[in-house]
């Protein structure tokens, strides 16, 4: 199992890793009582959260939320969308989540076509539906938390996937269909995914996608929901999760991923992960 978590901000303990073998499955889990502030994030991951009692907001896509009293209320969260907000947690609570690369729901369900099934137009389920997904959530990060074989462990991870799809599709019935992807912001995003330690400048974007450089910023704001910039820090973190979670060492990860220094890094790690890069690659490596 993994060492106790490590205190941060006072009355808040969190943790996050990434167990071994698990294709970048990513749990997180945070205890006590807590004023969270999540900054402006593009979403890598199809993400499943858990939570405990409190109050907040939150924004998700171009909708946003508030919540005057929750309680063991899911959140769900997928990949191409924007994600912020702040939650205030009661005394004695916490909350859960598990993260799934598309990667590896795909790797998981064959030849399931994943993002036409997994839909969330709506961060919050129906009442009904959520109860239902907050078991499968419970139980699928409950087979992590304890000595369990494999087999459980991504059994629990279908049945949860198959939960989702399920009452999802039920709940969402938007009929919206995704719009063409602007050409520049095709070329960017997967620039900067190919190759996200470089120094980019919005001069040299903006040559290669042929656009003047404030039309491209506004552009790739409006279609994506965040400046290139963040959505480069978003691709970043993603990764240096996925290099530690290996075990390569923070410096190199840093240097390797473009950031100023180690110091630089760690600062923006844990404003994104709620860890350390220390700690994250603790976690990672001693999860059973």
């Amino acid at each position: 199992m993994a060492k106790p978590t490590v205190p941060t901000d006072g009355n808040i303990r969190h943790r996050v890793w990434q167990p071994q073998g698990y294709g970048g499955v990513e749990i997180g889990i945070k205890q006590g009582t807590s004023e969270l502030h999540f900054p402006k994030f593009f979403l890598q991951n199809y993400t499943v959260v858990l939570n405990g009692k409190g109050h907040g907001s939150a924004r998700y896509g171009r909708k946003r939320y508030r919540f005057s009293q929750i309680e063991n209320l899911v959140f769900l969260q997928q990949p191409d969308r924007v994600f912020s907000g702040e939650f205030a947690g009661e005394r004695g609570t916490g909350g859960i989540c598990i993260a799934i690369p598309p990667r590896r729901l795909e790797e998981m369900t064959g030849d399931l076509e994943v993002e036409g099934a997994l839909s969330f137009d709506e961060m919050i389920l129906p009442s009904r539906e959520n109860v239902v997904v907050a078991q499968f959530a419970a139980r699928s990060i409950g087979s992590f938390l304890r000595p369990s074989s494999r087999l459980e462990r991504e059994s629990t991870l279908l049945e949860l996937i198959n939960a989702l799809i399920t009452h999802t599709s039920a709940a969402n019935h938007s009929s919206r269909q995704p719009g063409h992807e602007h050409r520049a912001i095709s070329t960017v995003k997967a620039l900067i995914q190919e190759n996200p330690g470089e120094d980019y400048s919005i001069s040299a974007l903006a040559r290669i996608t042929r656009l003047n450089p404030k039309y491209l910023i506004d552009v790739f704001t409006r279609d994506v929901g965040v400046s290139p910039h963040l959505y480069l820090t978003s691709v970043r973190i993603d990764q240096a999760k996925t290099r530690l979670a290996k075990g390569e060492a923070i410096g190199k990860v840093a240097y390797e991923l473009g950031f100023y220094d180690q110091s630089h890094f760690s600062r923006t790690f844990k404003r994104h992960v709620r860890v350390s890069p220390g700690a994250f690659k603790t976690y990672s490596r001693e999860i059973i």
